[in-house]
């Protein structure tokens, strides 16, 4: 009640308080005074009663006005809530919150995605993440590449942290940034050797073209002495040994050209007996130097394959060259042709009676770099690479200490 009001009933109610008579009506004078300090209280009373109306309204509108407030805050509370989350799940990197007591507070599925196993209140240390959050010395901002091994599995993650202080001051939270960089750490290392070999090749080419014209002449040298020292003598054998040696070294020559992308010569229909007779002439020095009888046998008579002659010699050489080295002790080189469907596909094999290939190796011989005899590992790569660039098949059967059969598949020239 307000003051004012109370003041005013205490006057009226103490100074104006009706007497008490007892067996008497009061004058009408009393009466009238009484009844209008009654109604003078009542307009008191009501003047207050207006007044504290006027006040509610008041506070209830100041109410209302400050409700509308927290409302709108909460909704621009609640749309940043949301803005932010679509952004944290948006991020193509992972986002990973850690308190103070090393449990995870928040992840993205970024970083789901990278360690499946970690939860929101689930400590790191039972997680891979435990070899990032515990593995280098971090300093904030400071990216640093972690590899995780999982079998055969290997990823590269990419982290920076940066701790938080917490408002209470009790600990601190660590907020991780987390990329899986494994395709792009590949793709560096794909690029690089890929520099590296272009270099090498550049290197290669240069030197096996200067290479090339000094061993034609020396070639065509021991041609002349082949003429000049006779049909027998010892000096014929050494000429046989500087043959041997100088076509080695040209068809490796030939190898690197045709491995880091020679040409591939213009192809044209060519007995295939003829390549064969051919090879084993050039072939003859090679095999006396290795202790090797020659046999040669032509069973598809005149029949035409269409080929870049000098490949296809490559090719012969190298299987040749090939079955040398594995008959140290000397052995049969047994080289023919034959068909594998008539008029169709010729089928020339190299039978050697060497040391053979093992079976888990087989598939390997024609890789790039392989080789069980120290040499470059290029000669049956180039054979590969020929022969399905002719649009044919090489093959290799081999039994361990019996010796191995090459076989090359080519298609016969139309209108043979």
């Amino acid at each position: 009640m307000a003051p004012q009001l109370q003041s005013h009933r205490a006057m009226s109610l103490h100074s104006n308080a009706a007497p008490e008579y007892v067996g008497q009506v009061p004058e009408p004078g009393v009466l009238a005074q009484a009844f209008a300090s009654f109604c003078e209280a009542a307009g008191v009373l009501q003047g207050s009663y207006r007044d504290l109306q006027q006040e509610v309204a008041r506070l209830r509108a100041q109410a209302e006005i400050a409700n509308e407030k927290l409302r709108l805050s909460l909704q621009r509370n609640e749309r940043m809530r949301a803005y932010l989350e679509r952004i944290l799940h948006g991020l193509p990197c992972g986002v990973l919150v850690i308190d103070s007591e090393g449990r995870c507070r928040i992840l993205n599925p970024a970083a789901h995605e990278l360690f499946p196993g970690l939860e929101p209140g689930k400590p790191v240390s039972e997680t891979a993440l435990e070899a990032i959050v515990c593995g280098p010395e971090w300093s904030n901002g400071a990216e640093h590449e972690v590899t995780l091994t999982n079998g055969n599995d290997s990823r590269t993650i990419a982290c920076s942290r940066v701790a938080l202080a917490s408002p209470d001051q009790d600990g601190a939270e660590i907020v991780f940034l987390l990329r899986d960089v494994s395709l792009e750490r590949k793709l560096q290392q794909e690029n690089e050797s890929a520099r590296r070999r272009l270099a090498l090749a550049e290197i290669t080419a240069v030197l096996a073209h200067e290479i090339r014209n000094p061993l034609a002449s020396m070639e065509l040298t021991t041609n002349l002495l082949v003429d000049l020292v006779g049909p027998s003598g010892e000096a014929l054998s050494w000429v046989y040994q500087l043959q041997a040696g100088l076509r080695m070294l040209s068809a490796t020559v030939n190898n690197v050209l045709r491995f880091h992308g020679g040409s591939s010569g213009e192809r044209k229909p060519i007995e295939a007996g003829g390549l064969l007779r051919e090879a084993a002439e050039f072939l003859h020095p090679l095999a006396h130097f290795h202790g090797v009888q020659l046999r040669y046998a032509n069973n598809v008579e005149d029949a035409k394959i269409c080929a870049a002659p000098h490949q296809i010699q490559q090719v012969f050489f190298n299987l040749a060259m090939n079955a040398f080295s594995a008959m140290k002790n000397g052995g049969v080189l047994a080289i023919s042709a034959e068909w594998e469907r008539t008029g169709a596909t010729l089928r020339i094999d190299f039978r050697d009676n060497g040391t053979g290939i093992e079976a888990g190796k087989l598939e390997a011989v024609f890789q790039p770099g392989y080789s069980t005899k120290g040499g470059t590992g290029l000669g049956l790569a180039v054979c590969k690479s020929i022969v399905e660039d002719h649009g044919g098949t090489i093959r290799v059967q081999s039994t361990p200490g019996a010796g191995s059969t090459f076989s090359i598949l080519l298609n016969v020239a139309r209108g043979n």
